[in-house]
């Protein structure tokens, strides 16, 4: 087994005007950060290959094994079989991926499709569908854990096997411009959201929609938006979240910001603030300066200054942000500044 301090790896590769083909092979010290330092490291093993062809439709189709060992012995291992088709004139996509485990329960299946239109005038909708199986689940990736969240509810194991429906999503989203006659500019648009996400075996799932509505008047914008979700978790319980805000911008030098915002849950308001900017720049000079005011639910107020900086001196740029709470009673310690400088040679 190949091993190394640095992660290594090797790929060989082909390309033609209507098929690519790939292939690479990679190994990692993987360290987990809790266990002994004199423990040996896990290595991580990952070996791919891919090809697709345009005709066209794009097909394509992806292979690969994951393994992570220590002393030469395989500790978990996953293999991944994926498919895809793909009409990029058409923005339409649809992939399936079956992934096998010697760690998990056995093998998933992962199915996701996507639309996307434009119609003239500039007007998009897009759809998106994505739904794996109850048995789905990576066997490496440290970030997922073998919890409740990838089996059924304990007592109610699911006779329809590692194949059953697990988590799943679908989003809706859509945007349209208006245009004055005659004039390429936007003097407005409306954008919308929708999207449903659940999963069965932890019992939980979640709700939303987000809308905003633009406008310009010739060097001002203003935005106007608003978030609705709903969430259920493991234990039944319902939360809720809404947030309406405001925006508006002037385009004009100094190019003042406004925002206002408020957000509430089931029982009441959670927070209510506004902000007030600007960003004026000059050749080698831009600022950002501004001031941020909001109360808590339960009617305290905080406050914060703050100023970006940006400075080009020829080849070098100086970057410096600073931000300090003020008010009757700051706290000085949750104070906070940062101080960059870079060059491209």
């Amino acid at each position: 087994m190949l091993s190394a301090p640095v992660p290594q790896g090797v790929a060989v590769g082909a390309l033609h005007t209507r098929w690519k083909a790939w292939a690479l092979r990679a190994w990692n010290p993987v360290e987990s950060g809790e266990e002994p330092p004199w423990n040996r490291t896990w290595d991580l093993r990952y070996s791919a290959a891919g090809v697709s062809v345009s005709l066209p439709w794009t097909a394509s189709l992806h292979v690969a094994d994951t393994r992570i060992a220590r002393d030469g012995v395989d500790t978990l291992s996953e293999r991944l079989f994926a498919a895809g088709l793909a009409s990029p004139g058409r923005g339409a996509e649809i992939g399936a991926a079956l992934s096998e485990s010697d760690a998990r329960r056995g093998a998933g299946g992962f199915l996701a499709a996507a639309l996307r239109r434009e119609f003239e005038g500039g007007s998009t909708v897009a759809l998106t569908l994505r739904q794996r199986s109850g048995g789905w689940a990576s066997a490496w990736d440290p970030a997922i854990s073998e919890d409740e969240a990838y089996a059924a509810p304990e007592g109610e194991e699911d006779e329809r096997g590692e194949f059953a429906p697990g988590a799943g999503e679908i989003r809706a989203s859509g945007r349209m411009p208006f245009r004055e006659e005659g004039v390429k500019r936007e003097s407005g648009f409306a954008r919308g959201e929708a999207w449903s996400a659940w999963n069965p075996g932890a019992g939980t799932n979640r709700r939303g929609a987000r809308l905003a509505l633009g406008h310009r008047a010739g060097d001002a914008r203003l935005e106007i938006s608003g978030t609705h979700r709903v969430s259920r978790a493991a234990s039944g319980s319902v939360s809720v979240y809404r947030l309406a805000q405001a925006d508006v911008e002037i385009e004009s030098f100094p190019r003042w910001r406004t925002s206002a915002w408020r957000a509430w849950n089931g029982e009441g308001p959670l927070r209510t603030g506004i902000f007030v900017g600007a960003a004026p720049a000059w050749k080698a000079l831009r600022l950002t300066p501004g001031f941020r005011l909001e109360a808590n639910a339960r009617g305290r107020f905080e406050s914060l200054a703050s100023v970006d900086a940006r400075v080009h001196l020829g080849e070098w740029s100086l970057e410096a942000s600073a931000a300090l709470p003020c008010g009757p009673a700051p706290d000085a310690g949750a104070g906070r500044w940062r101080l960059t400088m870079t060059t491209e040679r």
